[in-house]
């Protein structure tokens, strides 16, 4: 893995309050969508994103809330462009995608960003996604799927959604992402209807390790 010098370019604020923070590395820093890398901000210590760039471009992107005020999110919040970071990367176990293959993506809130950037890498997947929480770059990736999305406020909705999915895509490749009890628990509900485990890949948020509560997706 390199250590990489990243200069900060844009940050884009979002209608959810997802801030995105687009980085120009001073090297090239190779990624396939899906992975991430350990962010270090001055003063702020250090942090792992998946990054939610599309990889042609020679940009990283992160995509983040800002409201935990945390010593790391008070440090990348008051970033400015022309300020440097650096990146440890790329990391994450995640498999390339194909987009022509039959997928089905689950997301909770800003989870979404490996999805986002699979969406921006490829322009155009064969996939369902289905979103639950904060609709962080919902619309962006939707489109993507052509449409084949849903968004749910609640955890109740989305096991509807992934029971239909189920039967709609018998085939498809299951993609997971979001706080590790919710991956848990929607792992748990394929698990149960003989999805094989072949197919499903997880990401999970790295370092939050305290569950979601029920209602309240979005996470922190």
């Amino acid at each position: 893995m390199r250590f990489t010098a990243l200069t900060l370019e844009a940050i884009i604020e979002s209608a959810t309050d997802a801030v995105e923070f687009v980085f120009l590395p001073a090297q090239p820093l190779s990624f396939r969508p899906g992975q991430g890398g350990l962010i270090v901000v001055p003063g702020g210590g250090a942090k792992p994103f998946t990054f939610a760039s599309d990889n042609r471009t020679g940009r990283i992107s992160i995509a983040t809330m800002l409201r935990s005020g945390s010593r790391f999110k008070r440090a990348l919040g008051v970033l400015r462009p022309g300020d440097r970071v650096h990146a440890v990367g790329a990391i994450g176990s995640l498999p390339a995608v194909d987009p022509a293959e039959s997928q089905v993506f689950v997301a909770q809130g800003i989870g979404i960003t490996p999805f986002l950037a699979m969406a921006r890498s490829h322009g155009s997947v064969n996939a369902t996604l289905l979103h639950v929480g904060a609709p962080h770059f919902f619309d962006e990736v939707a489109a993507a799927t052509n449409g084949n999305a849903e968004h749910h406020a609640h955890r109740e909705g989305l096991q509807a959604a992934v029971d239909r999915t189920m039967v709609s895509r018998p085939a498809a490749r299951w993609v997971l992402s979001g706080r590790p009890d919710f991956v848990a628990a929607v792992g748990t509900q394929l698990a149960e209807a003989g999805v094989p485990a072949r197919t499903v890949h997880k990401a999970t948020f790295w370092g939050m390790h305290n569950p979601a509560p029920r209602h309240d997706l979005v996470p922190a």
